[in-house]
């Protein structure tokens, strides 16, 4: 199997939301036949810039004080995964409401947090509603969606230690776990450490 084939992709295009909209995405791979019913790919690259060995970019993001921060300062120095949600999104709720519940899944040292598209006091009456557990951001301005494509929520983006994209999640259903989403970039990491010598 090549280098490229060993970081899998996570898409599911059930229950997206789109826009307002639940619909298919056009960004799905097709089903590679894994016994987890899940779409997988290997990249992204027609449709998107945010893809596995590509630097998660450093969007400006503002924290629920509307202080901008780097968003890739937020995955540096740590594996970590990058939930991008709307809140208006049923999808994300239903979503949101078995991730919230199975946090407790998730390894130590694994960092979380939340991207949204809404406004910096919009994200936090959410957070604040919600009691959604992870650090939020704004990403008011929708630089993700017109220039890295995360139009479709909910979007799960693993990232290796280095700031490097390990896996995109698209459309994710509530089968997707914490415990699923942290076994993925832990095979992702592993496998990164054997190809670059160190495992």
């Amino acid at each position: 199997m090549s280098t490229r084939n060993l970081i899998l992709i996570a898409l599911w295009a059930l229950t997206a939301c789109s826009k307002g909209s639940s619909r298919q995405s056009s960004e799905t791979a097709a089903t590679s036949g894994r016994p987890d019913s899940a779409t997988y790919a290997t990249e992204d690259t027609a449709h998107s810039r945010l893809y596995p060995g590509k630097p998660f970019p450093a969007v400006q993001v503002l924290d629920l004080d509307e202080k901008k921060v780097s968003a890739a300062s937020l995955v540096a120095g740590r594996p970590s995964l990058v939930l991008f949600i709307d809140p208006d999104c049923e999808s994300c709720r239903n979503f949101l409401a078995v991730w919230d519940k199975e946090v407790r899944d998730l390894p130590p040292g694994l960092n979380v947090l939340g991207i949204t598209k809404v406004d910096p006091q919009y994200a936090k009456q959410y957070k604040q509603d919600s009691g959604f557990p992870h650090p939020l951001y704004s990403d008011e301005d929708g630089t993700f969606a017109r220039d890295y494509r995360i139009k479709i929520y909910p979007t799960v983006v693993g990232t290796y230690p280095d700031g490097l994209v390990a896996f995109v999640g698209k459309a994710v259903t509530p089968e997707f776990t914490p415990k699923k989403a942290a076994e993925l970039l832990g095979q992702a990491i592993a496998a990164k450490k054997q190809r670059d010598g160190g495992g």
